[in-house]
């Protein structure tokens, strides 16, 4: 102890969800320390962000003999930027007082940040011949990022189906022939700072099954009939 005066760090690993947010809490031992200020900052890497750099905290005159007082930061997973993984955070927690008191302690916080949701969008069942869009579901975590690239991939189902309009987070799908494909999306976070430990920009991959069903035209007339081969069988005799 330094004039009866500490720090005691009061930190926990922790896991939250992509664009969530988590608290760094210290908790300043004082004694005999006038107006203290309890600042909690921390070196934040590419990823994370929080609303108030400095959040400093100040606190009204105390004299209490073992009085404690906190400062906290709040920090948050950046939904823009793609990052996530293993986050190791260098903080400064720096308590000061009047009569020129001041006492800092360093330490590292460490924070994952789990990868965020994919979803794909559309209709996955389509007539030879007709098109429709797939597309990323914007109200999941990975529509949020900003400047990822997207690449369309047919997996299976070779000339069941076709793509135009390849490159954003929609696509145009063509039913070519009666069958079933599947149709692969891989969205990649582009860089835009340094990155610490584990933590990356994400690079994921979500699949839609889609079914072609065969079109059939009536003898002797314009109408056009579509068969769908997963159809429940209907028994007549029933009605």
């Amino acid at each position: 102890l330094v004039n009866s005066k500490s720090i005691s760090p009061l930190f926990k690993n922790s896991t939250i969800k992509y664009g969530g947010s988590t608290i760094i809490t210290a908790t300043a031992k004082l004694k005999d320390v006038v107006n203290p200020e309890v600042k909690v900052e921390a070196d934040l890497p590419d990823g994370l962000t929080d609303t108030d750099p400095s959040n400093a905290r100040s606190f009204e005159e105390f004299t209490d003999s073992d009085s404690e007082k906190e400062g906290t930061l709040t920090i948050y997973s950046d939904p823009q930027r793609g990052i996530a993984g293993d986050f190791v955070i260098p903080v400064t927690i720096t308590v000061t007082g009047e009569n020129g008191f001041e006492k800092t302690y360093k330490t590292e916080v460490k924070l994952t940040v789990e990868q965020p949701t994919m979803n794909l969008t559309g209709a996955e069942l389509l007539t030879e011949g007709e098109t429709a869009e797939i597309s990323l579901d914007p109200d999941c975590d990975v529509a949020k990022i900003e400047g990822a690239s997207y690449q369309w991939k047919v997996t299976s189902g070779e000339g069941v189906i076709s793509l135009a309009d390849e490159g954003t987070s929609e696509v145009t799908v063509k039913g070519e022939k009666e069958g079933k494909a599947a149709l692969e999306l891989t969205v990649t976070a582009a860089p835009n700072g340094p990155v610490t430990s584990k933590a990356a920009p994400v690079t994921l991959t979500e699949t839609i099954e889609l079914t072609v069903v065969k079109k059939i035209e009536a003898a002797g007339g314009d109408a056009q009939v579509s068969v769908n081969p997963n159809a429940v069988n209907v028994n007549p005799d029933a009605y």
